[in-house]
């Protein structure tokens, strides 16, 4: 029996339809394989720099003994960081082209301040920053302050409340671009937020932390609900390493520590 073959035409047809699905479905799928390989970076850069910290507490003694402010312990933790992680380069505050970071960093979220838009981001008067051998950049913040540097990640949780007075106990701020400079450069997209507590590293966002600060939230710089989230904006960071997604960017009015953990109801 003579099988019959497809027409031209047929062919063409076929070929445009799945030309269409494509289209349609490729993007989704090459953003959700490059949140994964951010997601992956952050627990990887989480593990090493907690590890870092918790080594050089035992050896150096805890970081509220490196000094008797912020500027001592960020200075003490520049030469000390380096024995622990594999430091490729230092760069001196205000640096925008030496390699550590990117030239710009924008926000994730836009709200009724901005007119709908994403704004640059001007992170360079924070301080000095490093990028290790893996890529993973940090950026030492010297402007937002910190407290009496007493706060222990001894037996931290993600997922736990946390006390309004715990944000005074902090010992400084740095913020983690898990890719270095390379793209997208966005807040809660590859640069991530954390806090240095004495004998290791606490993540911003933390289930408790609108307890913390009308202005330092999960729901205000996470979930975009303040006129803050673009300047602030890298508060993801506990929901990140908890539910291993950003689905921040795609359904915010749905999430909540309280509420669903992902767009897809779960």
């Amino acid at each position: 029996m003579k099988r019959k073959a497809f027409t031209l035409a047929e062919v063409l047809i076929t070929l445009g339809i799945i030309g269409i699905v494509a289209a349609m479905t490729l993007p989704e799928l090459i953003e959700y394989n490059q949140e994964i390989a951010q997601i992956t970076a952050l627990k990887l850069a989480y593990s090493q720099i907690n590890a870092a910290i918790s080594q050089a507490a035992f050896e150096y003694g805890t970081v509220d003994t490196w000094g008797k402010d912020v500027t001592e312990r960020r200075e003490k933790l520049k030469e000390i960081l380096p024995k622990y992680l594999k430091v490729v380069k230092i760069c001196e505050k205000g640096k925008r082209d030496a390699g550590c970071l990117a030239k710009e960093y924008t926000s994730n979220l836009s709200d009724t301040f901005s007119g709908g838009k994403k704004l640059p981001l001007n992170i360079y008067g924070y301080g000095d920053s490093m990028i290790l051998a893996n890529g993973i950049s940090l950026l030492f913040e010297e402007n937002i302050s910190s407290g009496d540097c007493t706060y222990t990640a001894k037996g931290f949780n993600l997922d736990v409340s946390r006390k309004k007075e715990d944000w005074t106990k902090t010992c400084l701020s740095f913020t983690v671009d898990t890719n270095g400079p390379g793209k997208p450069n966005a807040a809660s997209e590859d640069w991530f937020g954390f806090y240095l507590v004495k004998d290791g590293i606490v993540p911003t966002g933390t289930s408790g932390s609108d307890n913390w600060s009308w202005v330092l939230t999960f729901s205000n710089n996470c979930l975009g609900n303040g006129p803050f989230a673009i300047t602030y904006q890298t508060n993801c960071t506990a929901w990140v390493l908890a539910f291993s997604n950003m689905d921040y960017k795609r359904c915010p009015e749905k999430l909540g520590w309280d509420k669903v953990h992902s767009c897809k109801g779960n």
